[in-house]
């Protein structure tokens, strides 16, 4: 695919933001404008005010820089699609393959029945979208703030179903806003439920950037629950922010639930980094805990390429412990490297 030109980049911008100015990208609809100028809940409440069928309410703000479309997805290829609102089977999300200008805005939609948020929705500018003979008012750009105070009260309303707080939350995560990151930050600290933070500690791992993942830091070397320290581990390996192996690392290193250490180990193998090696294979050498050093082994694996291939046959060799010796040639066997078969059939021809 050829690379964009800084001007190509611009021009996507420019349509993006057009597009938000003059309406979304919607077809069959029983298109409405409306203004939010007195406020976006007010105009959603009266959006929602003659009752009657279900409706979709939709306007946009500034996105989380972002190269890919956020739109829906074949599940047979996984290409670019159409979004049908009503259908329920769809899947969504963004490809590589779908790269626009960094600068695109978000479309925010929600359904309304029977004047309550019933659904939530998030779509990149320029995808399009099939309203499937809805009603669908359009309120244009509104003040991020009052769009992420919306959200955040759909995200904490315990009486609506929980998966309108989980799509609620998703959409805070692709805002392009501070008070985003307030929010996010209360919905992923006690005494939330333990499922809305694990979905908050996720989300931010994957659109909150730096700021994002300090907090994941903070939240995996100090929460007082296993289980969270666990998800803030996974999630800040998915992060692109800077520093993440090194804090990866040390939580490997240091905390005090051989669990946690474990977990580490595993998610530093998935992320690529040129530190992973050697972090895990000084676990493996030195972790008081034996299942961490088992873990280790098993990290190994994972590191891509088959490059832990290597490290396993050295441990065959050379390890101190019969059973760290047992358990690289049990992963070695699981591998169909060339490698590892021909290290294989020399230990069993000795």
């Amino acid at each position: 695919m050829r690379r964009q030109t800084p001007f190509l980049a611009l021009l996507l911008g420019l349509a993006a933001h057009a597009l938000a100015a003059q309406g979304p990208p919607v077809t069959n609809a029983k298109l409405e404008t409306a203004s939010a100028a007195a406020g976006l809940e007010a105009a959603v409440r009266q959006a929602g005010a003659r009752g009657g069928e279900p409706l979709w309410v939709a306007w946009s703000v500034p996105m989380v820089p972002n190269q890919r479309l956020l739109c829906c997805l074949h599940q047979r290829d996984w290409k670019q699609t159409i979004c049908h609102l009503e259908e329920k089977n769809q899947s969504w999300g963004s490809t590589d393959s779908s790269k626009v200008s960094p600068d695109q805005d978000l479309l925010v939609l929600v359904r309304l029945k029977d004047r309550e948020i019933e659904k939530v929705r998030t779509y990149s500018a320029a995808c399009q979208i099939d309203a499937d003979g809805r009603r669908f008012v359009w309120l244009g750009e509104v003040k991020p703030e009052e769009s992420v105070s919306l959200l955040a009260k759909a995200a904490r309303n315990g009486e609506r179903p929980s998966h309108v707080g989980e799509e609620a939350l998703t959409a805070l995560s692709y805002h392009r806003n501070a008070r985003a990151d307030d929010v996010m930050e209360d919905l992923a600290s006690a005494p939330h439920s333990g499922k809305m933070r694990e979905n908050a500690l996720f989300w931010m791992g994957q659109n909150r950037g730096e700021r994002g993942a300090r907090f994941l830091a903070r939240v995996m070397s100090g929460d007082p629950d296993e289980e969270i320290r666990k998800k803030a581990i996974f999630s800040l390996s998915q992060s692109q922010a800077s520093g993440v192996a090194d804090a990866i690392i040390r939580v490997s290193r240091e905390d005090r639930s051989a669990d946690v250490r474990g977990e580490a180990l595993f998610w530093l193998a998935q992320m690529g980094d040129a530190k992973a090696p050697d972090a895990i294979l000084q676990a493996i050498d030195r972790d008081p805990d034996l299942e961490v050093q088992k873990k280790g082994v098993f990290a190994l694996t994972q590191l891509d390429k088959g490059r832990g291939v290597a490290y396993l046959i050295r441990l065959g060799r050379e390890s101190r412990r019969k059973e760290i010796r047992k358990e690289a040639l049990f992963w070695l066997a699981q591998s169909d490297e060339p490698a590892a078969l021909q290290y294989l059939d020399k230990v069993l021809n000795d």
